[in-house]
């Protein structure tokens, strides 16, 4: 098997998990763990990065502002949180501007207050990512350790 199908079995086993404890808004822990995973177990060159994430359906438009994943090679997205994954025709959009430039109809520009809190929040996220990736962890511990230890225990592997 390729390091990148043990990378998405590995996301599957993360995604399961919370599925069946119900967990959400915990993108910061899932790509420390994905994150730490992946460093420690292939070769592949990943890092943690900052997205904004939309996406409209059924007349629906949903945004996460702050949010985190992994990537390979900065081009491969690794999405290892299952609430953002329910999102329908998901958009990841890498920085503020290329979100705006492709959503410049939107409502984010009718409303200051929500080009302020877009700004604010990839900022904040920008920094913990900048963190991740020079090896300091961001984890919420009551979500981190169970999560591990499941994913440890499936592979056999040692704390």
């Amino acid at each position: 098997m390729t390091e990148i199908a043990n990378a998405n079995k590995l996301i599957n086993d993360m995604l399961d998990f919370q599925k069946k404890n119900n967990i959400k808004d915990q993108c910061v822990t899932n790509s420390q763990v994905l994150y730490d995973m992946m460093k420690e177990n292939t070769n592949l060159n990943v890092k943690v990065i900052p997205v904004i994430v939309d996406s409209y359906a059924n007349g629906y438009y949903e945004i996460c502002c702050g949010h985190l994943v992994v990537v390979i090679d900065e081009v491969e997205i690794l999405e290892s949180s299952y609430d953002i994954l329910l999102m329908p025709e998901r958009n990841y959009y890498k920085s503020i501007k290329e979100y705006l430039d492709k959503n410049n109809t939107n409502y984010i520009y009718k409303n200051k207050e929500n080009l302020k809190e877009l700004v604010e929040e990839f900022i904040d996220f920008t920094k913990i990512a900048e963190q991740m990736n020079k090896g300091k962890g961001f984890v919420n511990k009551k979500y981190f350790y169970p999560l591990t230890d499941y994913i440890m225990k499936k592979y056999n592997m040692d704390a």
